[in-house]
């Protein structure tokens, strides 16, 4: 297969089916608030280039990085307008991220995005980080990032792929991802993570990802409002 990456492109054309964003949150600490609020400023003017609108968003400044009080700052904010919820943390802790997943994911469902602190702060990266979050923030959302056509209108490409959970012993956790109307081959081109070709159709990729989270941090099913969106990426 021949490698294929529309990156350049991507950031200079308008999304197929854009999600604006107006109602969304930023986490972070104090220590992080500058290079945070330039961050969302960066974000907000790539996403304009790919025919996205991002307002500026509520931003909430943490006394300390602890599970804790990202949680409770999350939950004492929740709402339905609340169409997204950024944190950005100090350091990558397995305890505070499945918490934050467990929280946006099973009892307040809201898409969630988690960010570290370092990987906004190379000056050289940070723009083609800030395209690559706005994209991912987007499929989160219900954003439709490209197409390809297809000419089968009756077809459907499922993806299955099993976790094995290793916190409860003899449980496995199987993703299924199921699409319309596409064709095998071309769904390799259909992985919004990535944009080129991948190796297995997008559904198997995404049934990955979201067995991965189940598994890893959930370890139960996702709340039913977050079934119509690529929330696990």
């Amino acid at each position: 297969m021949q490698d294929v990456d529309w990156t350049r492109q991507l950031a200079q054309s308008n999304c197929s089916t854009p999600i604006h964003l107006k109602h969304w949150q930023i986490l972070c600490t104090r220590r992080d608030t500058p290079k945070v609020m330039e961050f969302a400023r960066m974000m907000i003017g790539v996403a304009a280039q790919m025919g996205i609108m991002i307002v500026q968003p509520q931003h909430k400044e943490l006394q300390n990085d602890r599970t804790e009080t990202f949680i409770r700052n999350i939950s004492a904010s929740f709402s339905a307008s609340v169409q997204m919820v950024m944190c950005i943390f100090p350091s990558m802790r397995d305890d505070r991220y499945h918490a934050v997943k467990r929280l946006c994911c099973l009892q307040q469902p809201v898409p969630s995005q988690v960010v570290q602190t370092r990987t906004i702060s190379n000056p050289k990266r940070v723009r083609s980080v800030a395209q690559k979050v706005v994209l991912q923030m987007n499929c989160k959302m219900g954003g439709v990032l490209w197409s390809v056509n297809i000419p089968l209108k009756s077809l459907m490409i499922v993806g299955l792929d099993v976790y094995h959970d290793t916190t409860k012993r003899m449980c496995s956790v199987a993703g299924v991802v199921a699409s319309l109307n596409r064709l095998t081959y071309k769904m390799t081109h259909m992985y919004y993570n990535w944009p080129g070709a991948i190796r297995v159709p997008a559904p198997c990729k995404y049934a990955h990802r979201l067995a991965f989270l189940v598994g890893q941090s959930l370890h139960e099913a996702p709340a039913p409002e977050l079934s119509n969106k690529l929330f696990f990426l």
